[in-house]
């Protein structure tokens, strides 16, 4: 990869905000953006950097094995999480005890 890297890692889903960092990219000539990770909005976000013409700076990696997120993240110049909201996951458990009781 030649020029910065920007990497960003992550479900791909819109919460998560990776459209804000392929329309970023247009103002960062040079620069390639790696989207890893995989979700409903793969298809969506590929179609947005194909339209805003950065197919070729932006490389969707897929989901990648935990061991090799190091890696990929200490290559780039810049980790891009521009995601609208953040926290601790739930465990799926406690999220079903949680609408059970809600329904009771």
């Amino acid at each position: 990869v030649e020029g910065p890297l920007l990497v960003t890692a992550g479900w791909l889903i819109a919460r998560k905000g990776q459209e804000v960092a392929i329309e970023a990219l247009e103002r960062a000539p040079g620069a390639t953006l790696l989207v890893v990770g995989d979700g409903p909005e793969r298809g969506s976000l590929e179609r947005l950097a194909q339209r805003a013409g950065l197919a070729g700076h932006v490389r969707f990696l897929g989901q990648q094995p935990h061991d090799a997120l190091p890696g990929l993240l200490a290559a780039a110049d810049v980790v891009v999480q521009p995601t609208a909201a953040e926290g601790l996951a739930k465990p799926k458990d406690a999220i079903r005890r949680e609408r059970m009781h809600a329904r009771s």
